[in-house]
């Protein structure tokens, strides 16, 4: 984490919006697992900036993180987490992250998500989940 400080340090001195968005949803990433409550708050805050900056994908990536970290404990803070995630992906145009959002929406229906082999999931054929990648724009 040192290092993602030093990096957030040098992009907020630079006035890199987009690069502070992207240094502090990593930083979310590494403490996922670690520190939840954590990894919320650098979310929270990657949002904030991804808004400010007018970063569409990363709000819904970002949005996506934030949804699926409360899935089976806050299943409706998840669900609005996901519905706006859904809609920044629609205004971004990323297939990708609307697929994902999609099925992350899916997933929380009461009926839960169709069973794999009927065409209606957008899992990957692996059967693992993977998440959309940040990339810098071109």
């Amino acid at each position: 984490l040192k290092l993602f400080a030093r990096s957030l340090a040098l992009k907020e001195q630079a006035g890199d919006l987009r690069g502070q968005g992207v240094t502090l949803h990593a930083m979310g990433a590494t403490q996922r697992e670690r520190d939840p409550a954590e990894a919320l708050k650098l979310f929270a805050r990657s949002l904030l900036i991804d808004e400010q900056a007018g970063d569409l994908r990363g709000q819904s990536i970002t949005l996506h993180e934030m949804g699926t970290m409360r899935v089976g404990f806050d299943n409706e803070a998840a669900r609005t987490a996901f519905e706006r995630g859904l809609v920044a992906a629609q205004q971004a145009r990323d297939p990708e992250a609307v697929n994902y959002l999609s099925a992350d929406l899916e997933a929380l229906s009461p009926d839960g998500p169709p069973p794999m082999g009927t065409g209606a999931r957008s899992d990957p054929p692996t059967g693992r989940r993977r998440r959309p990648r940040r990339t810098k724009p071109t």
